[in-house]
C-alpha cells in the first residue's frame, strides 16, 4: 500500500517530465501571460521545443514501449534492471 501511494504521487511528476520537463510545466501561464503567446522551453539542453510537443511524447512512448517489451520478453537480469 505504502509504496503504491509512493508511484501515485509520483506521477503527476513524471507527466511533467514526459510533456518537456517541470520548469516549462509549471512556467507556461506565467511565460504566457508575461509574453503574449506560448514560449519555447530553453531548459533543456540544445532541444528548444514548447511543452508537450509531440518529439517529447513520442520519446516518452518509445521508453515506456520498450520498458513493457523488456517486462514481458526480457531475461529476469533485465526485467530487475528496468
Amino acid at each position: 500500500t505504502c509504496v503504491f501511494l509512493i508511484g501515485a504521487g509520483l506521477t503527476a511528476t513524471g507527466m511533467k517530465y514526459w510533456g518537456g520537463g517541470v520548469f516549462c510545466a509549471e512556467n507556461g501561464l506565467s511565460r504566457l501571460a508575461a509574453f503574449g503567446g506560448p514560449q519555447l522551453c530553453t531548459g533543456n539542453g540544445a532541444v528548444v521545443l514548447g511543452y508537450g510537443a509531440p518529439q517529447y511524447f513520442g520519446l516518452g512512448a518509445s521508453v515506456l514501449i520498450m520498458l513493457t517489451l523488456l517486462q514481458i520478453f526480457g531475461s529476469p537480469f533485465m526485467k530487475n534492471c528496468s
